[in-house]
């Protein structure tokens, strides 16, 4: 199986225009570049034990996004687009991965701004998924 934020990135690029993000451009895997300023970064945080019984896994990720300076409103309305396209996917696979459901952890946060006043927002996710 792929780490979850691989599966993650695959399912955002599959909305094409709706969500308009380019995997190396303005969308990211366990980092966030410098530039652009807009752009979106997925990275694989702690999860629930595997159940040795069935062979699910429960991966938790968090989708960071980043707005350009004065951009609040859209970095959130972003984040918010992203979370609910997210809260929808269940019994799909991606990548020889079985998911069961994806849910959302909280509401977005707005996190703050970062050292060049960027405001940032993270969506934080829980999965049930097994190999395929």
């Amino acid at each position: 199986m792929n780490l979850a934020s691989e599966d993650i990135k695959d399912m955002l690029l599959s909305s094409g225009a709706a969500l308009d993000l380019v995997f190396g451009t303005s969308l990211h895997i366990g980092f966030m570049p410098d530039s652009p300023n807009a752009c979106v970064s997925i990275y694989d945080t702690s999860g629930g034990d595997p159940d040795g019984n069935r062979a699910y896994f429960y991966p938790h990720v968090q989708v960071r996004v980043r707005g350009a300076v004065g951009g609040y409103r859209a970095a959130g309305m972003l984040a918010r687009t992203i979370q609910g396209y997210l809260k929808l996917r269940h019994n799909e696979t991606w990548n020889s991965t079985s998911y069961v459901g994806i849910w959302g952890m909280g509401d977005i946060l707005f996190v703050g701004n970062d050292e060049k006043n960027r405001p940032i927002f993270t969506a934080n996710f829980r999965l049930q998924r097994e190999a395929a």
